[in-house]
């Protein structure tokens, strides 16, 4: 069984979920990584505080694998996390994406990853964020939490 996370945000396709699913029947034991691959319209702080995230990431793990630890849009092996969450304390915030996946690549976990790249246009999420109805967040909300 897998453990699917898409964020609420604007910056996920959903038209992307099959591809998820075919990397999952491909390798059933990785964790499925999306990748935002950001646009001329990205604001440069956001892509240099991105970056450092990712840098301390690269640096926990000793490797590269992981190439971006913030994308929320993620498939988990959910025996495996589940294992993780009831053996380690993890954060219950934003900082919980980053650390489920650096403890997950940590020795015992899962070591292979499947990143697809999506270009995230700043302004298309700017306008998909403001005329999302309150139903359609909360509920995409819901699913995440649950």
């Amino acid at each position: 069984m897998r453990c699917a996370q898409i964020d609420a945000d604007g910056q996920h396709d959903a038209t992307d979920v099959p591809r998820f699913i075919a990397a999952v029947q491909a390798e059933p034991h990785a964790v499925i990584l999306g990748r935002l691959v950001y646009d001329e319209s990205v604001p440069k702080a956001r892509l240099y505080g991105r970056y450092l995230t990712h840098v301390w990431v690269w640096i926990e793990t000793l490797s590269f694998t992981i190439r971006d630890s913030m994308c929320g849009f993620r498939l988990y092996p959910l025996a495996l996390a589940c294992e993780l969450i009831d053996s380690v304390q993890l954060p219950t915030r934003m900082d919980f994406d980053i650390e489920i996946l650096v403890r997950l690549y940590w020795p015992g976990g899962a070591r292979h990853f499947v990143r697809f790249p999506r270009t995230s246009h700043m302004q298309r999420m700017a306008f998909r964020i403001s005329t999302c109805c309150g139903t359609t967040c909360e509920s995409a909300a819901v699913i995440r939490g649950s």
